[in-house]
Formats: structure tokens, sequence, C-alpha cells
């Protein structure tokens, strides 16, 4: 798998690349709209983790699309993909 997804991207592109980095215990990072893989930093302070959440979080554009196929299909792609990273930068 390519460690960079370029803007745009699908929600299903997007939930391939979150299921490669949980599979490689990777971390999703942003630059700019575009979404890296890199090893899992080591955080402590409570400031820390709402970086790295806001940061992994998906654009809204994305989370709103993956919200509205998860209704028409019956799916929890939207509520995987937050679960994993609340639970990657768990509250202090």
């Amino acid at each position: 798998m390519n460690k960079t997804l370029k803007y745009p991207y699908t929600p299903k592109e997007y939930a391939s690349f979150a299921n490669y980095a949980n599979q490689h215990k990777l971390q999703i990072a942003r630059h700019g709209k575009n979404l890296y893989l890199q090893e899992f930093k080591e955080t402590n302070s409570l400031k820390d983790w709402k970086i790295n959440r806001r940061e992994a979080y998906p654009p809204f554009e994305e989370q709103f699309d993956m919200l509205y196929h998860d209704l028409e299909n019956g799916t929890s792609n939207w509520l995987n993909c937050i679960r994993k990273i609340k639970e990657t930068y768990p509250k202090n």
C-alpha cells in the first residue's frame, strides 16, 4: 500500500487506508489535505491528544459523506473511523 493518500479521496479509500494503518500499527498524520502513515509517537500530555486527534480526523466533508453512506448502506465506517482515532489518542 502507498504510504500517502492524496486528496481528494473517497470514504472507501480512507477506510482501506485506516485499516492498513491499524493492521501495521501505524498512525495517520495529515499534511494539508493529504494523509500519510507514520510510526506511533508516544504522547503524554493533555495538549498532545487534542492535537493528534484533530490532525487524525478526516475533514468534515468526508465525515458527512461517510455518515450518509453508512445510513444508506447500514454500515458503520464513520463510527469505526472515529472510534479508532479516539482509541489511538485517549484522553489522559
